[in-house]
């Protein structure tokens, strides 16, 4: 979940890296929700939502130390988690997505259209 995270951002060229005193680090996921970036696609129910799945701060659920780490056991793991991640995972995905050969298509095909306007 988080790579697909980090790799929305990146898409939309929000950093998700920092450089630091030993070359370059990920940036914490808390970090990356309050890039103002961020609210062009996420309003404040959903960075709030991711906070509260994914960050460490007191009182959230920090599912993505506990998974990514193995300090969940069995027991651990309810129906109710799969739910919010699932959940995570829709609003991840309600953005449209495209990749640079589709806009260059687009393009190409304004172009084409706009050539075709004065015959």
């Amino acid at each position: 979940m988080e790579a697909l995270f980090r790799n929305f951002c990146e898409r939309h060229g929000i950093p998700t890296s920092q450089s630091k005193n030993k070359g370059m680090q990920e940036k914490y996921v808390h970090d990356i929700l309050e890039n103002e970036a961020i609210q062009k696609y996420f309003d404040e129910d959903d960075t709030l939502f991711f906070n509260y799945l994914f960050t460490n701060e007191k009182g959230t659920l920090n599912l993505r130390n506990n998974i990514a780490h193995g300090f969940y056991t069995i027991n651990d793991y309810s129906f109710t988690k799969v739910l919010l991640l699932i959940a995570a995972l829709l609003r991840l995905g309600k953005h449209n997505y495209k990749t640079k050969n589709s806009i260059i298509n687009e393009v190409e095909i304004k172009l084409e259209n706009e050539a075709y306007k004065d015959i």
